[in-house]
């Protein structure tokens, strides 16, 4: 995934960023099943930060990749990611 450091950064590019950084660790897809805008090319990515609780959904539904992450949000998906439960 290309890097644009002037573009807001969205919820799925987030994940997907944390999720490279790890090496690409297994996931499984049943963790986006119930999801339903969930764009292929992040599908893994997603899987594997629900699976490990990095983060959830915005509703039992939706994923809502395109929902631009504030300062906070990055902190919190870095802190659940590297182990800060």
């Amino acid at each position: 995934m290309e890097f644009d450091e002037n573009a807001p950064c969205i919820r799925a590019e987030a994940v997907s960023y944390i999720w490279e950084a790890l090496d690409k660790p297994v996931a499984n897809l049943l963790y986006t099943g119930d999801f339903t805008d969930v764009p292929d090319r992040y599908e893994l990515a997603i899987a594997w930060a629900v699976q490990h609780k990095v983060t959830s959904g915005t509703s039992e539904t939706t994923f809502s990749p395109d929902l631009i992450c504030n300062q906070g949000i990055i902190v919190t998906l870095l802190y659940n990611a590297y182990g800060g439960k």
